[in-house]
């Protein structure tokens, strides 16, 4: 949804504000055409605020959807039977100094060789520490999008 609306700004208002600025001619500039110029910049900045906030709020409807995910899957892939290594579901945060994905299962950082920011992934626990988590990783399950 944000992609539609980005495009239908860009035709719309970033364009009557690129051909205003074309049919200016700098030596006959008067003080209607420098207000008209501040209104348009001015409905810019308020449609690009819009656009953060819609932004923002598809960040945190996609966040939400992985949270739920983690929530129902962990419960079928948390059935540690016959010793058998354990498979989480986790969304990646930010990489760490070694160019790990970080991520938290039960609220202790979880550590995931070749796993990126903003990705759902399935990972096996590897070791586990009452510090920190290493999990290997399985699967990409989803990459969350981030336009700016």
């Amino acid at each position: 949804m944000p992609n539609n609306i980005l495009e239908e700004l860009k035709k719309q208002k970033f364009e009557d504000f690129a051909s205003e600025l074309e049919n200016i001619e700098p030596e006959k500039v008067d003080l209607t055409q420098i207000d008209r110029l501040i209104a348009l910049v001015e409905e810019l900045d308020n449609e690009i605020k819009t656009i953060k906030i819609i932004v923002e709020l598809d960040k945190l409807k996609w966040e939400c959807f992985a949270f739920t995910q983690l929530i129902f899957m962990n419960e079928d892939m948390m059935k540690n039977k016959n010793g058998k290594k354990l498979n989480v579901l986790l969304t990646i945060k930010k990489i760490g100094i070694n160019g790990e994905g970080i991520g938290y299962y039960k609220k202790k950082i979880t550590f995931v060789k070749g796993a990126l920011p903003d990705e759902v992934i399935v990972c096996e626990i590897v070791e586990e520490t009452p510090k920190y988590i290493i999990g290997k990783l399985v699967k990409v399950k989803r990459t969350l999008v981030h336009i700016e």
